[in-house]
């Protein structure tokens, strides 16, 4: 629902708020999420998240098993122009 402001007698539409999920999904997406080529070695880190999903500015809480230092990429999913993903840390 747009709103009308008077100022010194013309009226003026106010912007329309921009849907959430429109303005997420417009932001730049990353193809490097996906796993490709052999995806399981015995000595590979290994993990899941404990809750399917995190509300905006929550904890993501993860299980992680790692035999040697790892480093986490963390990415949410959706459109982001068919990349699948937005690489968010």
């Amino acid at each position: 629902m747009a709103l009308s402001v008077l100022c010194a007698g013309t009226a003026i539409a106010a912007p329309e708020p921009v849907h959430r999920v429109l303005s997420e999904n417009a932001r730049p997406g990353s193809g490097s999420w996906q796993i490709t080529g052999r995806t399981w070695q015995p000595d590979a880190p290994q993990g899941y998240s404990l809750s399917r999903s995190t509300p905006r500015g929550g904890r993501a809480l993860l299980a992680i098993r790692s035999s040697r230092p790892t480093r986490l990429s963390v990415f949410r999913l959706g459109w982001y122009g068919g990349l699948g993903a937005r690489r968010l840390s």
